[in-house]
């Protein structure tokens, strides 16, 4: 016969795991908005795309802009500190014609047809021919 500690036991720390599961995930929408706002730091875009943890931006003047996490250097300022608003990418001179966002990395295709790629490249996805982690444009 199983005693009264050891079947109660298990389910505790079910239940406690379930509470902080729980407790996570009202944390974690509490900081989510539940409508659409206008971001206001912006000036007109004509495209915009998202990567884990940061967001990345085209104005109509073909400038770049980014925000959000900054770790790997992905935002493509020098650096790995968040943006908490949007940030043009000033090492970027060419006219931006489009952008895209991974999870670590981000790219930006210019109208002379140059792609650069910047942030990490573990596992050669900047396309440099090596796993090296790069926190600037290249």
């Amino acid at each position: 016969m199983v005693g009264r500690n050891e079947t109660v036991a298990p389910c505790e720390k079910q239940a406690n795991a379930r509470l902080a599961s729980l407790r996570t995930r009202r944390t974690f929408r509490s900081r989510t908005s539940a409508s659409a706002s206008f971001v206001e730091a912006l000036p007109p875009c004509v495209q915009a795309t998202c990567g884990s943890y940061h967001t990345a931006a085209v104005t109509v003047g073909g400038e770049l802009y980014t925000w959000g996490g900054g770790m790997y250097g992905k935002l493509g300022h020098g650096d790995e500190e968040n943006q908490h608003l949007p940030k043009r990418v000033e090492a970027l001179q060419e006219r931006v014609c489009s952008v895209a966002a991974g999870h670590a990395h981000s790219l930006a295709v210019t109208e002379s047809g140059a792609l650069y790629s910047w942030g990490g490249g573990e596992v050669g996805q900047l396309g440099h021919g090596n796993d090296n982690e790069y926190g600037q444009l290249l």
